[in-house]
């Protein structure tokens, strides 16, 4: 299943409930309605629609604005210090999504320089969907990114949200002022 158009699965999730140890990789799938079928990224049960890694300076996928640093051991990140801040937001919009009943996203959020409890925040379609406190310790460890004397934290996330439209928009930001 899934190898060929002619053994194409109806979805990720069908192909994962049928093989549960499948390993994540490109397979055919062709949902109900659909008239041909298009080989996809399932990832246990889940399609992969974007993949953005920030691993470069033109990297930034369709996240806007399109800003990117590189932050010593982090590597690349969207956003960054000096670029990020007060009222500061990036975007991604997707469009054109086949039927579906929830999206997720995962990634890392870090923050960098002077936190004092505020959030760090992703919503989808203007709701919040994840948040994250943080407040700056002292004596901090050095810096990778930003001024000296507050260290970067690095927050994992991996939201599961439910979602039926064709159309979404994430935005990451912060309640920083």
């Amino acid at each position: 299943p899934g190898s060929s158009p002619e053994f194409a699965v109806a979805s990720c999730l069908a192909l994962s409930q049928q093989f549960p140890s499948l390993q994540p990789g490109l397979y055919w799938a062709k949902p109900t309605g659909a008239t041909t079928a298009a080989q996809v990224y399932c990832e246990y049960g889940w399609t992969r629609h974007s993949l953005d890694t920030f691993d470069n300076a033109t990297s930034v996928g369709k996240w806007l604005p399109a800003q990117m640093t590189l932050c010593g051991g982090y590597g690349g990140l969207l956003g960054g210090f000096g670029i990020t801040g007060a009222g500061a937001a990036f975007t991604l919009g997707i469009t054109g999504l086949p039927a579906h009943t929830a999206l997720r996203i995962s990634g890392q959020f870090i923050a960098i320089d002077s936190w004092e409890g505020e959030n760090g925040v992703i919503k989808l379609d203007d709701t919040t969907v994840w948040q994250q406190t943080y407040k700056a310790v002292s004596p901090a460890p050095p810096s990778q990114c930003g001024q000296t004397g507050f260290a970067e934290a690095q927050f994992g996330f991996s939201v599961v949200s439910s979602h039926t439209k064709a159309d979404a928009k994430y935005a990451v930001t912060s309640t920083l002022d």
